[in-house]
């Protein structure tokens, strides 16, 4: 199988695909850093030289403090003030379907008890942090070359549904129809259109389990091109009701086929719920789809990930 046959993966295809697609001591056997290791100081210097109009955008949710089903655990946010100053706290558990974050590489095993990516033993993650693969690994920053890939936009459609999830053989296509050729170190953006489909669709305003969204069949085309991070909106598809979704041996269907790929064994970290509306709004008007994107993680010592801020730069 491949994404040149514009077919999906079948299950044992997908677990076949963990060899196939699998970065385990392409950078060292102690290599803590994964696909980020594509972004080279030339990687940089080109992404750098994208920016020509000093135009800024956020490609973040702001932090969501209001209780709901994709939302269960909202963030804490108390401010106290006084005659002369300010100040505030915030507590946020940012893993879900509310608050843009980047998920470090220590997020996803390989399996229940299994190891994670670059086979570092998930006994390494204890309630004080996590001993290895995390978000501190990430402290100088992630600057390269963000190319989005506007999936509804490239189908005529206002967002991606239960019967045609994003699949690898489309990235490709969405890149030769924009005159992109897609790099070692690029940062992915898949656009997915969730705001809308979550407006229409009301009933699948849930934990997001069963929301369409990023096939597995675009492993591939990671793997095969080099891009050093992904940014979605919709996240992965899987669930009932998708076409060519992934089966696991029991009969029930993996949740996030994706997410138990790209983490443990392509080495390649996430920005789960990334707001890619006003920055595909601006592409468009300016038909360009590449710019330099830049995504800071706070320093947490043995974080699981951070809530981030991405930014495209023109």
């Amino acid at each position: 199988m491949s994404i040149d046959d514009k077919r999906p993966p079948t299950q044992d295809e997908y677990e076949s695909n963990k060899k196939k697609f699998n970065n385990w001591g392409r950078w060292g056997k102690d290599d803590q850093k994964g696909t980020l290791n594509l972004i080279t100081e030339e990687v940089k210097i080109k992404a750098a030289s994208l920016v020509k109009k000093g135009v800024s955008i956020s490609c973040s949710y702001p932090v969501d403090t209001k209780p709901g089903p994709r939302n269960p655990n909202p963030a804490q946010h108390f401010v106290s003030f006084g005659p002369s100053n300010s100040h505030d706290y915030i507590g946020l558990s940012y893993h879900g379907f509310a608050n843009t974050h980047i998920d470090a590489l220590c997020h996803n095993f390989v399996g229940p008890g299994g190891p994670m990516y670059n086979n570092f033993p998930s006994s390494l993650v204890t309630s004080n942090g996590a001993g290895a693969l995390g978000v501190e690994n990430i402290k100088e920053g992630i600057f390269t070359r963000g190319v989005l890939y506007d999936v509804p936009a490239f189908r005529g459609t206002k967002y991606v549904d239960h019967k045609s999830p994003v699949q690898g053989w489309e990235l490709i296509e969405i890149a030769k129809q924009k005159n992109i050729d897609p790099m070692s170190g690029d940062a992915i953006l898949i656009r997915s259109g969730v705001s809308q489909f979550l407006k229409d669709n009301p009933e699948y305003n849930g934990n997001g389990v069963e929301m369409p969204g990023v096939h597995a069949s675009c492993i591939e085309f990671f793997h095969r091109y080099d891009s050093s991070i992904l940014a979605w909106d919709m996240l992965d598809a899987a669930g009932q009701g998708y076409k060519g979704t992934i089966p696991l041996p029991s009969g029930q269907l993996l949740s996030m086929p994706v997410h138990f790929m790209a983490l443990p064994f392509l080495g390649m970290p996430l920005i789960d719920n990334t707001n890619l509306e006003e920055v595909a709004q601006y592409c468009h008007s300016i038909n360009q789809f590449e710019f330099l994107f830049v995504i800071s993680p706070l320093h947490i010592n043995g974080g699981t990930g951070s809530p981030v801020n991405p930014l495209a730069i023109f």
